[in-house]
């Protein structure tokens, strides 16, 4: 966490045009910690910054949108909602971090009627 604020303080301090592009990998930071908590503070940014700038475009096209649909539904929800709302943000950065890097494990579904030998 320190780090992504170094980065994002450092970011604002360089007249925030730079914030823009920076918000991208920071928002990768929390679930490549989430799924991968072994790795080093180094590697999460190594690797954030990588898928970050690979599908830049459209994480921050989805993140923008989504913000914008989870706010509208909020506000809608007397204000209240925001609460609740807030969460959706985060999905489509999971969807593309799914698509991308994916998951080595095999669900306990897909093991039912398995011959075992």
């Amino acid at each position: 966490m320190l780090a992504s604020i170094g980065i994002a303080i450092l970011a604002a301090v360089l007249c925030y045009l730079p914030i823009f592009y920076v918000m991208v990998p920071l928002s990768y930071f929390s679930i490549f910690y989430a799924f991968n908590p072994e790795l080093s503070v180094g590697e999460i940014i190594k690797t954030s910054f990588k898928i970050g700038n690979k599908k830049w475009l459209i994480s921050f096209g989805l993140i923008f949108v989504s913000s914008m649909m989870a706010q509208i539904v909020g506000f809608l929800l007397c204000f209240i909602g925001v609460l609740f709302t807030a969460t959706f943000v985060y999905h489509p950065i999971y969807i593309i971090y799914k698509a991308i890097i994916g998951f080595d494990e095999v669900s306990e579904i897909e093991t039912i009627g398995r011959i075992t030998e």
